[in-house]
């Protein structure tokens, strides 16, 4: 309906598989959704919110269905490598 499940990969790798969420184990099924493609962006359309991806920088905003921002990325993801004993 208006859910989405977010998950950031580095894209070093990005042909790994993925691994299951500690925060969300179990992911709510997929309601109808779809996905349009153009202008350096990608949008996943559902029918409660629309999901905005810029391609370049990985900056994300949702978006209600007349197009008003509700939430968006403050700054580009970042990623290091940090090792857990």
């Amino acid at each position: 309906d208006g859910l989405f499940h977010v998950v950031a990969t580095p894209k070093a790798m990005l042909d790994q598989p993925v691994t299951s969420s500690l925060m969300v184990p179990e992911p709510p099924k997929p309601g109808p959704y779809s996905v349009v493609e153009g202008g350096g962006r990608a949008q996943l359309k559902a029918r409660a919110a629309t999901a905005e991806i810029d391609l370049a920088t990985g900056l994300i905003r949702f978006l209600d269905p007349p197009g008003r921002v509700l939430l968006e990325s403050a700054r580009q993801p970042a990623f290091a490598n940090v090792v857990a004993d």
